[in-house]
């Protein structure tokens, strides 16, 4: 029923030796000198250590949190359409809650006529009116009538807000646990952890409980330290297995060194050790190994770049994230590159991840972890970003890509421009220029320097473009982003004359078939005007048409239809990915992403299998098309 509720106000480490940690017994003989030359640490030996009670009288207390309360309601509490705050209605269908205020006809409604009567927030009614293929006003309040919901009011709810959100946009407070496991020498005030933490609070000013920090600060001498450490730790974060049902959201940073020949990380200042998979044995509490179970885990890991710099080293990381170490299930895993990692420079980015990602509930997949790197220019000059992730939450394994930033002149296909020509000495004086074939050569511009080389794509990699805007949710098609765009029928009717390279302007669109003609197999002939008009087409073309992006990408062949200049409209490969892009969604996704072509959607679906005939027929000659192998379609494949 439909409820209100007053809410929130308006508004690098240096070398070190490697060593296993012991059980109350020094482990010198199994460490190597830091320095041969430093008389203080001969033949290999540590300096004299503290008793074992000294470190026990010494171990760093962990700062408790405060416990998620158990009596939330499970709603957001701001306006997922303004972001504010104050007088709320509460959704019947979803976590979101709105202002009052947005809807004039409901704020002069009391609680007591509220009570009875069902409220649909804005983005539901969108998504059934959706499911229904059925657009209509918007009702938004409901009574029940034998069963059924009837609208409250007579003619539709006015909305009193602007557009300013996605409509499936959250401002979700849901608890979030930030657990900081640091090294001890590493300061906590102002380190990435604290102020992502600092940057949430605004959203848990009514709830604070719901926003948790641990400081876990660590310096381990023996097992025994690290066996009271996980203890500890553990029993912080007993409030795990007694949420209220909501989902908690569980980001670890990792904040520590790692040795630059090994990627080893530390136990303590001066010391490493000598298994990466010990090292998160030792300091990984047992709760938190199975937390994946239950609760969505993110893994940062801020350590020195030699650690992913290490193939041997990236798959002892992916095998703890993946549970083939134990039961961790985690969802990602965020690394970075860069020799001597700054860590204040990743601050934009983990900022910009929790707002997005946990309250705003925006999927973290290519599309906008791009955009996150975008907003931390800095950090994407510094280093590359490396991010495991599940393409499925219940996918079981990990997928990795690694994100370089590029720029033509200062950084060309990702590549580091040297400061010092290595010919003639001189700085600055290498030049970024495009060659024969849009290679791109940097030349010394030092006068009798002919020093000079290419830049191309590292095996493996792919060049990225932004998009124009961000995904509808769950909007996906094959994991490539599908975005809403404005164009108009009569725009996307000349973008199909430019592409099938048709000369004139009929009132009905044509309809294209295969031509019979073996000696251009691929060359389709325009019929003679008859009932398929152009809506229907638009209509199976509208899936291909949102697949969003201006330029080329990793999924360009998808891309076509935006891709009317660069391509050649007489090239006979880009009609044959026309009709191969139609063959691909389903009846119900062509309906879905095609609903504004008005009383057309029957008819789309019935010509679409016949173009669909006609598809499998151009993907088999397409086939044999070798240098596009990478998109083949084979017959019962």
């Amino acid at each position: 029923m439909a409820r209100t509720k007053r809410s929130t106000p308006n508004s690098t480490g240096e070398a070190a030796p490697r060593a296993p940690l012991g059980r109350k017994a020094k482990a010198a003989t199994m460490v190597e000198s830091r320095d041969s030359s430093d008389d203080k640490n001969v033949s290999g030996k540590r300096e004299k250590k503290e008793s074992p009670s000294m470190v026990v009288e010494k171990r760093i207390k962990i700062q408790p949190p405060n416990t998620p309360q158990s009596s939330h309601s499970g709603h957001d509490d701001w306006c997922s359409m303004c972001l504010n705050g104050g007088d709320m209605i509460e959704c019947d269908k979803c976590e979101r809650t709105a202002c009052k205020k947005h809807f004039p006809q409901i704020e002069q409604l009391s609680q007591e006529q509220l009570e009875p009567l069902v409220f649909k927030c804005t983005s539901c009614e969108v998504r059934e009116s959706h499911k229904l293929k059925a657009h209509g006003s918007y009702k938004g309040l409901y009574k029940i009538l034998n069963g059924k919901e009837v609208p409250y009011f007579d003619g539709f709810t006015r909305v009193d807000a602007v557009n300013l959100r996605p409509l499936h946009a959250r401002v979700n407070t849901a608890p979030i646990v930030i657990v900081h496991i640091r090294l001890k020498s590493l300061a906590d005030a102002g380190s990435p952890a604290r102020v992502t933490h600092a940057a949430l609070q605004w959203y848990y000013s009514r709830n604070p409980q719901d926003l948790v920090y641990i400081d876990a600060p660590y310096a381990f001498e023996y097992t025994d330290d690290a066996e009271q450490y996980r203890k500890t730790l553990d029993n912080r974060l007993k409030f795990l297995d007694q949420n209220d049902g909501r989902a908690t959201r569980l980001l670890v940073f990792i904040y520590t060194h790692s040795l630059d020949s090994s990627g080893d990380l530390f136990w303590k200042d001066g010391l490493a050790a000598t298994d990466l998979t010990e090292w998160f044995q030792e300091v990984i509490p047992p709760r938190m190994w199975t937390s994946g179970m239950t609760v969505d885990v993110t893994l940062a890991l801020l350590s020195c770049g030699s650690l992913m710099q290490s193939e041997e080293k990236r798959k002892i990381v992916k095998a703890v994230a993946e549970r083939l170490v134990q039961p961790m299930r985690v969802q990602r895993v965020v690394c970075f590159g860069a020799a001597a990692l700054q860590a204040p420079l990743t601050v934009p980015f983990f900022m910009g991840f929790a707002i997005s990602v946990y309250i705003e509930g925006i999927r973290l997949e290519h599309t906008h972890f791009t955009k996150l790197l975008g907003s931390a220019s800095m950090l994407n000059r510094h280093t590359t970003v490396l991010l495991y992730a599940r393409v499925a939450a219940d996918e079981p394994a990990l997928q990795l890509n690694n994100y370089k930033w590029s720029h033509k002149t200062v950084r060309p296909c990702g590549d580091e421009l040297p400061l010092q020509c290595p010919n003639c000495g001189c700085l600055a004086s290498l030049k970024i220029k495009t060659g024969p074939g849009n290679e791109l050569r940097g030349t010394c511009e030092q006068k009798g320097c002919d020093f000079s080389r290419p830049y191309a794509l590292l095996d493996g990699y792919k060049m990225s473009f932004p998009l124009p805007r961000e995904p509808d949710d769950e909007a996906y098609i094959d994991w490539c982003a599908i975005i809403p765009l404005d164009d108009t029928a009569y725009d996307i009717r000349q973008l199909l004359l430019v592409l099938y390279a048709l000369k004139y302007v009929a009132s009905h669109l044509t309809c294209l078939r295969l031509c019979a003609n073996q000696d251009s197999p691929h060359i389709f002939n325009p019929l003679a005007p008859n009932e398929c008009e152009f809506s229907m087409v638009a209509a199976l073309i509208r899936v291909g048409d949102k697949y969003c992006m201006t330029v080329p990408s990793d999924h360009w062949p998808l891309h076509v239809f935006r891709l009317a200049d660069p391509l050649d409209a007489a090239d006979p490969r880009t009609h044959s990915f026309l009709l191969y892009l139609c063959a691909h969604p389903d009846g119900e996704a062509i309906s879905d992403d095609s609903a504004r072509e008005d009383g057309a959607l029957d008819r789309a679906l019935t010509f679409k299998s016949e173009l669909q005939r006609q598809v499998l027929e151009a993907a088999c000659r397409f086939e044999q098309v070798a240098e596009w192998g990478a998109c083949r379609y084979v017959p019962g494949g």
